[in-house]
């Protein structure tokens, strides 16, 4: 598993509902200081949760991604073949956007992003 700062955060999505957790938890490390190695892994209790992940002007993952279900609401991933990997460069801005899309009145997400200083 890399080393260096770890963003964790658990949260109930309400029905239709739009969160940007990086944004909105206003992580330091969300501008990237250095070029990382972007490890990432979502979860949610329920289907219907789908995601857009970017680095800089790059969309890594989406628009509009299906996130995994089956989890359960603060048990974070620890398996490293849970994470997708994406690369990112200095001054490069980490954007996550979770949405909800089936009508259900709350789903749980679990979500970690782990850097890994690179090069």
């Amino acid at each position: 598993m890399p080393l260096g700062p770890v963003f964790r955060n658990t949260q109930q999505l309400a029905a239709l509902a739009t969160v940007r957790p990086l944004q909105d938890n206003a992580w330091i490390y969300r501008v990237l200081p250095f070029m990382a190695i972007v490890w990432f892994a979502l979860e949610a209790d329920a289907t219907g949760i789908v995601y857009t992940f970017s680095a800089g002007s790059d969309i890594q993952a989406g628009p509009d991604a299906p996130v995994q279900s089956g989890a359960t609401a603060g048990v974070f991933q620890q398996d490293n073949n849970m994470f997708d990997q994406y690369l990112g460069g200095p001054g490069d801005e980490l954007a996550l956007q979770i949405r909800e899309t089936a009508n259900v009145a709350t789903t749980d997400i679990n979500l970690v992003i782990r850097l890994e200083p690179s090069g």
